[in-house]
């Protein structure tokens, strides 16, 4: 298992329970720190997640192929948008 640290900054219409989605698929994040974790991120604007997963390639290509928009070093993600027209082509803006 890698340990991860995951940050998440807000931007407008970011899709939130996506992200959490995927990423409570590819590690260890527990379903019941969801709640709290939204609570913060909406008076923080930010949420930052330590982790630990046995697939970092998919969670990464997953958080890409959502239309997150993700940088990354060995064991940091950040998260500081999403991009719509990636999971939703031809959805208007």
């Amino acid at each position: 298992m890698k340990k991860i640290n995951i940050t998440i900054i807000y931007t407008k219409n970011f899709p939130l329970l996506i992200a959490l989605k995927v990423i409570r698929e590819y590690s260890d994040l527990a379903f019941e720190t969801i709640s709290p974790l939204i609570d913060l991120f909406h008076k923080e604007k930010e949420v930052r997640i330590d982790a630990y997963t046995k697939d970092w390639n998919n969670l990464l290509s997953t958080l890409k192929f959502t239309g997150f928009n993700v940088a990354y070093t060995e064991n940091d993600i950040l998260i500081t948008g999403w991009d719509k027209a990636v999971m939703f082509p031809d959805s208007a803006y």
